[in-house]
C-alpha cells in the first residue's frame, strides 16, 4: 500500500532548494555525472527521458528523517509543507543515498549532507492552507521528513478511496463542500 510523506521547507536554504528543485527542476545532464553508481545513473536517466528531473534531499540525522526516507517506495505520495500549508504534491519515483550527488548540487546544510534523496514526478505546485476540517487527514505542524501516521492514512483512504483522489482535493479540483474555506 502506498504511503504519504511530508517534507518541510522551513528555512531560507530549503526555500532556495525548493525554488530550483520544484519550480524549475534539474537538467539530468548536470545531475548524472555525480551519480557514481552506474545502476542508479541508468534508472534516473530512464525515469526522466525529457532530461528534467525533480529531487529532494534530507539529512541523514537521528531526527527520524532517515527512517522515514528508508520507508519510501515508488508511488508514495509526497507533500511539500511550509507555514501550515501544502505547497507541492508529487509521487516518489526512486530513492538513493548519495552524499556525493547531494553535496555537489546542494552543498551541506548545517554541516549535514542531504544524502537521503528521493526523485519524484513533476510536482504540482500549490498553496493550500491546512484548515481545521483537514485535521482528520493532516496534522500539522510538521518538521523534517515525516511519514503520515497510519490513522491519518486510514482516514484518507476511508473518505477518498485513493491517495490520488485525496491529492486531487489538494489541487482544488472536486473540493468537497465540507472543506471549503468559505463555509
Amino acid at each position: 500500500m502506498a504511503n504519504v510523506f511530508i517534507f518541510t521547507v522551513n528555512n531560507e536554504a530549503a526555500q532556495r532548494r525548493f525554488n530550483i528543485a520544484f519550480k524549475k527542476g534539474y537538467d539530468t545532464g548536470e545531475i548524472l555525472p555525480f551519480i557514481h553508481d552506474e545502476s542508479h545513473r541508468d534508472v534516473v536517466q530512464k525515469l526522466y527521458s525529457d532530461r528534467t528531473c525533480y529531487l529532494w534531499g534530507e539529512a541523514d540525522k537521528k531526527d527520524g528523517a532517515r527512517s522515514a526516507w528508508e520507508r519510501m517506495k515508488e508511488g508514495d505520495l509526497v507533500l511539500g509543507y511550509k507555514g501550515n500549508a501544502i505547497i507541492s504534491v508529487s509521487h516518489v519515483l526512486y530513492t538513493i543515498n548519495d552524499s556525493s550527488l547531494a553535496d555537489q548540487i546542494w552543498g551541506q546544510e548545517n554541516g549535514n549532507s542531504l544524502r537521503c534523496i528521493f526523485f519524484m514526478t513533476k510536482p504540482y505546485l500549490c498553496d493550500i492552507a491546512i484548515v481545521p476540517q483537514m485535521h482528520n487527514y493532516l496534522d500539522p505542524p510538521y518538521k523534517g521528513l515525516t511519514q503520515l501516521g497510519a490513522e491519518k492514512l486510514h482516514n484518507i483512504l476511508a473518505h477518498y478511496i485513493s491517495l490520488d483522489d485525496f491529492a486531487r482535493l489538494l489541487f482544488g479540483q472536486d473540493f468537497p463542500a465540507s472543506l471549503r474555506h468559505s463555509q
